[in-house]
């Protein structure tokens, strides 16, 4: 059983009075973090481990799927539960979300349900389908991977 003073106030590092998160965030923004609650509200799905890139800062260690990613029915049937918790915004990660053939399908069952989609891909396999799904969706956010001049970035994503 884990102990409930794990989460209390002062075990979160920036609402601890000097910490050196605190002091670094004092100069950011307009808000008093020390103050800040924590409201999840928001999904980060890494949603497969396949992957067309080779990133030396892979935390995931993304290459190929998972032996036990969810199929698709699995997957629509995760986000009914998403949504009865009241999530408001799901993103699909990975790996590579756009390598699963079903990511349509995903995004459009997020939106149906009311609930922001949004993508974080490196877009090395985009296509004109990919372009055309994109739009239907209507994503809240497309988070792109770009790390900087063309050599850096390949080096650094493993892509030649």
């Amino acid at each position: 059983m884990v102990e409930e003073s794990l989460f209390s106030e002062n075990t979160v590092p920036f609402q601890k009075k000097n910490s050196p998160l605190r002091l670094f965030m004092k100069g950011f923004g307009r808000g008093d973090y020390s103050k800040m609650k924590l409201n999840p509200d928001t999904v980060v799905w890494e949603y497969t481990l396949r992957c067309d890139s080779a990133c030396l800062h892979c935390g995931s260690d993304a290459k190929d799927p998972r032996k036990n990613e969810l199929d698709t029915a699995e997957s629509l049937d995760l986000i009914d539960q998403i949504a009865d918790i009241g999530f408001k915004l799901v993103v699909l990660s990975g790996g590579e979300p756009t390598l699963r053939k079903d990511w349509p399908v995903i995004g459009a069952k997020i939106n149906k349900k009311n609930i922001d989609f949004a993508i974080i891909s490196n877009a090395l396999a985009w296509n004109e389908t990919t372009i055309n799904n994109l739009e239907k969706l209507n994503p809240f956010s497309i988070g792109l991977s770009v790390d900087g001049e063309e050599e850096t970035h390949d080096y650094l994503r493993g892509y030649k």
